[in-house]
Formats: C-alpha cells, sequence, structure tokens
C-alpha cells in the first residue's frame, strides 16, 4: 500500500477483508433485526460469549447469583442484552485474531473496559439516559486501531515508528501512513456491521475536538470523548477489577450527582441545557478523574503495605 491512500481506497480494503467470520456475522446480524427473539440469539452464540453476558449479569446483580441466560435478561432487559452481546461478540472475534507484533490486546481491552466504566459513571453524574450505549461505545471507541493493527500491519509498524520519530500523535501519524485515522476506520467498520448509528457516530468523533453538529447525539459523543480523554491520564496495571473500582467510587459518583443537578438548577434557566452541557461535562471530568487518582493512590498505598508484609 502507498503511503498516500485515499480514504476510499481504504474503505474498498476494509470491505474486502476477513474482519469478522460469516457466524459472527450472522450472530450480529440477528442480534440488529427488531424481529429477532432470544431463542434464536441464545442458539448462536458461544458458551464464552454466553459466560460474559452472565458475569455482567451478575455485575450488576445487587441479590442472589444469576446463573440462567433467562434470568439475566430479565433483569438487564432484552434490547439492553443485545447491545451487551454486540460487543462481546465483536472483541472476541478480534481476540481470536490477535496473533501479531507492536500491539497489546490485553492492553487494549483494559483500557476499552477502563473507559467503558469511566464513561458510564459520567452518564449516572449527567444523567444520561442509555448508560448502556455509553458502555457499548466507549468499549467500541479504539477498534479502528485494532483493526490497523491485524489487517494493516505493515503500515501498523510505521505509524509506531513515525510516532515515535517525530513525537506526533497517533492521529496524525496515522494520517501520515493511511491518508485517514483509526477513528474513521472504525465507525466505517461498524457501519457495514450495521451497528447503530449513535454509536458509530462516538467512534468517529472520539478523537476530536470539534463542534457536535445539531443532527448528532451531542450527549453520547461529548462523554465519549471524556471518558476516552480520563483513560489516558493513568497507567493502568495489569491486572484491576473495574467493578470493584466502581464500587469504590459509589458515594462519590452520588455526591457529583447531587453537586451536578443543583448546577443545573442554577444555570439551565439562562443558558439553556445543550449549551451548558459541555461546562456541566468538565467538571463532571474532572470530579471522576480526582476520583480516579485517590483509588488508584490507596491501591498503591495497599500493594505496598501487602508486600512489606510478605517480606
Amino acid at each position: 500500500m502507498n503511503e498516500k491512500i485515499t480514504m476510499q481506497k481504504i474503505k474498498e480494503r476494509v470491505k474486502n477483508l476477513p474482519l469478522v467470520k460469516e457466524s459472527v456475522y450472522n450472530t450480529l446480524s440477528i442480534l440488529n433485526d427488531p424481529h429477532s427473539n432470544f431463542n434464536e440469539i441464545a442458539e448462536r452464540i458461544s458458551p464464552g460469549v454466553a459466560a460474559e453476558f452472565l458475569k455482567m449479569a451478575n455485575a450488576a446483580s445487587s441479590s442472589r447469583e444469576i446463573r440462567s441466560l433467562n434470568h439475566a435478561i430479565k433483569l438487564i432487559g432484552y434490547e439492553k442484552m443485545k447491545k451487551i452481546l454486540s460487543t462481546s461478540i465483536l472483541m472476541n472475534n478480534f481476540a481470536k485474531q490477535s496473533d501479531f507484533d507492536y500491539f497489546s490486546f490485553n492492553k487494549f481491552h483494559r483500557q476499552a473496559q477502563f473507559c467503558a466504566v469511566i464513561s458510564v459513571i459520567l452518564g449516572q453524574i449527567t444523567e444520561y439516559e442509555n448508560t448502556e450505549d455509553l458502555f457499548t461505545a466507549a468499549i467500541l471507541l479504539n477498534i479502528g486501531k485494532l483493526i490497523i493493527a491485524i489487517h494493516f500491519s505493515e503500515e501498523h509498524k510505521k505509524i509506531i515508528e513515525t510516532k515515535k520519530t517525530k513525537g506526533i500523535s497517533t492521529s496524525a501519524a496515522e494520517k501520515a501512513i493511511l491518508g485517514t485515522t483509526h477513528s474513521e476506520i472504525g465507525a466505517f467498520t461498524l457501519e457495514q456491521l450495521k451497528i447503530p448509528k449513535d454509536i458509530c457516530d462516538a467512534v468517529r468523533y472520539h478523537d476530536s475536538d470539534g463542534t457536535v453538529s445539531s443532527d448528532k447525539n451531542y450527549q453520547l459523543i461529548m462523554i465519549s470523548r471524556e471518558s476516552y480523554k480520563i483513560v489516558y491520564k493513568f497507567k493502568l496495571p495489569r491486572r484491576i477489577n473495574f467493578s470493584e473500582i466502581k464500587k469504590q467510587l459509589q458515594d462519590f459518583i452520588e455526591e457529583s450527582q447531587k453537586e451536578y443537578r443543583k448546577n443545573v438548577r442554577v444555570q439551565i434557566r439562562a443558558t439553556g441545557y445543550k449549551d451548558f452541557f459541555p461546562e456541566l461535562l468538565s467538571t463532571a471530568s474532572s470530579l471522576v478523574s480526582e476520583g480516579m487518582e485517590e483509588v488508584f493512590k490507596k491501591r498503591a498505598r495497599l500493594s505496598i503495605i501487602s508486600k512489606n508484609q510478605e517480606g
């Protein structure tokens, strides 16, 4: 592939790549079919994906352990289940293809999970209605990087080298080598898989600071951007329990929600919600970052104590 390439050529190549196995694509088609039913989906999903779904259902449950998919669906809801399964199936599919150099799938997956947790927390604070959409978008934000690493491996090496030697951002290096960015490639690929437009828009615009046009879901896009920024402030340990982190932040989330509601009542009358939302989100983002810093500092102190006791 030439270094100078048009987005149209990228799209043509992506369309012809074995990005998703036929069986996976068929399952995604069923999940996105408004007339699909649970029995059809249950017959298609792998044991690994089913296990992941049950794990998520148990994390959402405050009562007894959930052992059956039927019970999980009753708890989580059919529509949310379809979105979770779509995300899990895509990630599992790409994980099986992740035999390549210069890219750590484990690190990529940790960052995606962390981004999902942060995005949902920001959604809770700002009282965004569809937090399952925030979760799905956050998991998929960087899927374009994964696609480049797997299916454009030579270009991926050049991108890494260009980024290091010129001291530029990942997106700038991608544009220099591919003529486009992982954000565009990720969004285009998801569009081919008929992932909802709002999710594709969040992926497309997550790494930019431009104004969100009025025909887009500005809250979803802006919350996704903020969660993405927060993730890259922290160096994540190799082993981390994100459900536990969310529990540790619960009091902080509730306090932030109170502050958010107070600010809304005071400011909304003067400016209108859409105009004021960026400022509200920026405040929520700062509070979440501070909360995460405290969580990681506490974690580091406990780790030191544990090592000293072992020694």
